[in-house]
């Protein structure tokens, strides 16, 4: 076993054990409602609906002390705690802040057995294309008054787009009370975004990464007056 150097302990949800399901190790999950995007100006519809190319922003840029519209605390930030409670461990191991599949198999602490154990506590930035299951004025609003929504029609078409980039993922964005963090598990706090997200793996020195969307992708344009 190796010692880490001291991690604040958080709460943990009792059954945050699987690793490839809300935490999307290997999500591809199709979406089950309409998907809906927020702009920031109505020209940015027209690639949307016409065909173009787009830019995609690190999760790192969404990043921020406080949350406030697109922007949390939690981005970037995956953590992952199966097993025995973090508290199991209080004088035995400190759980450093950056730690990848950490395993305590058959281990015991004065001769008491620990059930098995995995940790991941690291972080990972990737480049993220954001959606809503939801439509309307006042979500606009709390996307810092976005000017416009388009609903996506044809999510093949969006899919195979993205698909020019190796291990895309995406689905619908869980909410928890609880510590648990990946770039599809999100605070409870976020949960009025309705979120469906895909994801691409980040490339060293990229800011930004460019999407050709083909047309058709997007229609039913909404605009808000604010």
């Amino acid at each position: 076993m190796k010692i880490y150097s001291a991690w604040p302990f958080p709460s943990i949800h009792p059954k945050a054990a699987n690793f490839d399901g809300p935490y999307g190790s290997n999500l591809r999950e199709m979406p089950d409602a309409p998907l809906f995007l927020y702009l920031n100006e109505i020209e940015y519809a027209k690639t949307w609906i016409e065909g173009g190319q787009i830019p995609l922003m690190r999760a790192s840029f969404y990043r921020s002390a406080e949350r406030n519209g697109t922007s949390t605390p939690d981005e970037v930030r995956q953590f992952r705690w199966d097993g025995a409670s973090p508290e199991t461990f209080e004088g035995i191991a400190n759980i450093g802040q950056n730690v990848q599949n950490i395993q305590f198999i058959n281990f015991r602490s004065n001769g008491i057995p620990i059930p098995d154990t995995r940790i991941d506590v690291y972080e990972e930035d990737a480049f993220l294309l954001c959606l809503s299951h939801t439509k309307s004025k006042a979500l606009a609003e709390r996307f810092e008054n976005k000017k416009c929504c388009v609903e996506i029609t044809d999510i093949s078409l969006l899919i195979s787009a993205l698909g020019a980039f190796e291990n895309v993922r995406y689905g619908r964005v869980k909410y928890t009370k609880f510590d648990d963090r990946s770039h599809f598990m999100k605070s409870i706090k976020d949960a009025w975004q309705d979120e469906y997200r895909f994801v691409i793996p980040a490339n060293k020195g990229l800011r930004e990464i460019n999407i050709n969307l083909p047309p058709g992708v997007a229609g039913n344009l909404i605009t808000y007056s604010w």
